[in-house]
């Protein structure tokens, strides 16, 4: 029977302040599905680390008719450090951004597949 393994991500930073130097945390819930394996062996799998997150940041345009719907911050698939529950944190410096609407998208390897998160919106006023 092959693995049926769900991941669920979740954004803990939604408002940041201009000028700050934070942690971006991304959060990763396992959930294993199969339900004829042992509860030992679910939670293994469970506690198995994600590896190579990495982060890409895009702001989006207010001023979407004239030019595109985002824009690159300088920041594609940029390394991010992980936590030992699985949490991605990448450090975020918003001293020389615009104040507006911004999201974020991780990238990262679990067991034998690569992830994608959907797009995490936040703002910085």
């Amino acid at each position: 029977e092959p693995l049926l393994i769900t991941t669920r991500n979740r954004l803990l930073n939604k408002k940041l302040r201009l000028g700050e130097n934070i942690d971006m945390k991304i959060t990763t819930d396992i959930t294993v599905q199969n339900s004829t394996l042992p509860e030992e062996t679910k939670n293994i799998l469970k506690d198995y680390p994600i590896t190579n997150p990495t982060v890409t940041i895009k702001r989006v345009n207010d001023d979407s008719v004239n030019q595109g719907r985002w824009v690159d911050i300088g920041t594609p698939n940029s390394p991010a450090e992980l936590t030992t529950d699985n949490t991605i944190l990448f450090k975020f410096d918003t001293t020389n951004v615009l104040v507006g609407t911004y999201f974020i998208v991780a990238k990262y390897s679990y067991l034998t597949q690569d992830y994608v998160t959907p797009p995490y919106y936040f703002t910085i006023t």
